[in-house]
């Protein structure tokens, strides 16, 4: 269920440096914040769409299942309490990765050469990479390594937003054409749980691409050395672990069961309400007004609302990635 309360756009950023464990925090606390309003609000909306709005208003209120607050207070506390534990791993691992990297350059250097203005540059291998020499560095050394991995980091954050900017672009696209493909069925049940299917896959797949961009700035600040680069390697493997045993504590939990089954059920009610107005729309005879049928004409053509069509944490989701309408 984590899947369902975590957006897409939260999940491509969810798993950052050490610098940006308090944002991502903030962000945990301000999207499952703001999914609780939206649910609220898509509540008030579908009220609106119908003839009767006070009678309606009774009856829909009556019937829609009171919000699970505590089951929402208990799933963030065990989000947020991940991700502090996560950030006290990756603390402790970017502690002994630098400590690991201090001890190497007092007794290497990386080869190099004189560039064309007369700096010293990190001199690179026929495999494109840097020569490690023994012997402590010295300032000019120093600086040359500086400089590279600045240039390194630079060039793979451009790199990283360039993939991530794809994703969610390909991925954009695949959900308006299914959109578009079923836009007069989006209150069919059949088509929630294909659209449900290809959240959880992006999702998946926005993580899959966050671990491996957050493997590669690792690897990025880590000296030439098989030794260290080995140790890394395992320590990248614990933390993508500890990602997985965390997701799958926090989507099995019965608080994260309770939500998903509260918006499943206000969903139902409310498609309830909305195929009733349609049947009694349905019965008019609209062949005695012209006026109707060309009202009726015109509303089909136009873009559907997809927080007016689909079930909260559907819209929610797609709302997202910038999708508004079908």
């Amino acid at each position: 269920m984590i899947w369902a309360v975590m957006g897409v756009g939260m999940l491509v950023n969810a798993i950052q440096g050490n610098a940006q464990a308090a944002q991502q925090r903030e962000m945990n606390q301000a999207q499952q914040a703001e999914s609780a309003r939206m649910m609220k609000q898509m509540q008030q909306q579908q009220v609106a769409m119908n003839e009767n709005p006070f009678q309606n208003l009774l009856d829909i209120q009556t019937g829609l299942p009171d919000y699970p607050e505590e089951n929402f207070a208990n799933l963030q506390e065990m989000q947020l309490g991940h991700a502090d534990a996560r950030q006290a791993f990756t603390d402790e691992l970017g502690a002994d990765l630098q400590s690991a990297k201090v001890a190497f350059y007092d007794e290497n250097h990386l080869e190099t050469k004189v560039a064309e203005d007369g700096s010293h540059e990190v001199a690179l291998g026929p495999d494109g990479k840097p020569v490690p020499k023994f012997g402590g560095e010295n300032s000019d050394q120093k600086m040359a390594r500086l400089t590279l991995e600045g240039k390194q980091k630079s060039e793979t954050a451009d790199k990283h937003s360039a993939q991530k900017d794809q994703f969610l672009a390909k991925e954009k696209e695949n959900f308006k054409e299914f959109l578009a493909q079923n836009r007069e069925q989006l209150n069919n049940p059949y088509v929630h749980g294909e659209l449900q299917r290809m959240v959880v896959n992006t999702k998946k797949k926005s993580l899959d691409l966050q671990q491996n961009q957050e493997d590669e700035r690792w690897r990025l600040d880590a000296p030439p050395d098989d030794s260290i680069g080995a140790k890394l390697d395992a320590k990248l493997a614990d933390l993508h672990d500890m990602d997985r045993r965390h997701l799958e504590a926090e989507e099995q939990s019965p608080d994260a069961q309770a939500l998903m089954e509260h918006d499943q059920k206000v969903a139902a009610i409310l498609d309830g309400h909305k195929q009733k107005a349609r049947d009694e729309e349905a019965d008019e005879d609209y062949m005695m007004d012209p006026r109707k049928m060309m009202a009726a004409a015109s509303n089909r053509s136009k873009p559907k609302d997809l927080g007016q069509q689909l079930p909260a944490y559907l819209s929610n989701a797609m709302y997202e990635m910038g999708i508004y309408e079908a």
